[in-house]
């Protein structure tokens, strides 16, 4: 079923005409369904696979990509979910720009914990590292890459539950 078969229709007017519509506004929260671990597998998405890709391959049908979203919290697809190593380049070129792309965004300590004062002499010796823009992006990217998906047997319930909480049922 579509993602936005399952809302309820609103009528709103555009133009003076009367159109009944998907309330897309409508969200509903995770439930335990969603947070149950035993109805779920991890999975380690690839690079440059999609939630279509995913609900195909694992399902049969790219009519659950929206599922896959939904149980991970994913709300914008072009910011929450990982990027291909290709757009990971282009977007930290928009971001900021060709030739910032190998200066400092931060530093961390052995711990990987981000240090807000410089220490040349803790530099020096290794206790902190400089991390790029580039690779902050990188390392953003890549903490997105494990998600939870719903385990086969379990899609058409979370599915039901899932069309259940939007409608208020």
């Amino acid at each position: 079923m579509s993602f936005f078969k399952q809302f309820p229709r609103t009528l709103i007017t555009v133009d003076g005409n009367l159109l009944n519509i998907p309330d897309i506004f409508r969200r509903v929260g995770p439930n335990k369904l969603f947070d149950n671990m035993a109805m779920m597998n991890l999975y380690d998405i690839e690079d440059g696979q999609k939630p279509e890709h995913i609900a195909y391959d694992v399902y049969g049908s790219v009519d659950y990509y929206w599922l896959i979203l939904i149980c991970n919290n994913i709300i914008d697809p072009y910011h929450d979910w990982p990027k291909s190593e290709l757009d990971v380049v282009e977007f930290s070129k928009q971001r900021y720009g060709d030739d910032n792309l190998n200066k400092v965004h931060h530093y961390t300590d052995s711990t990987g914990k981000i240090r807000v004062n410089y220490d040349q002499t803790k530099f020096n010796s290794s206790a902190i590292v400089a991390v790029s823009n580039i690779q902050h992006e990188r390392d953003t990217n890549e903490t997105k890459r494990r998600i939870k998906l719903p385990r086969p047997e379990f899609i058409e319930e979370i599915s039901g539950q899932f069309k259940k909480l939007i409608r208020g049922r």
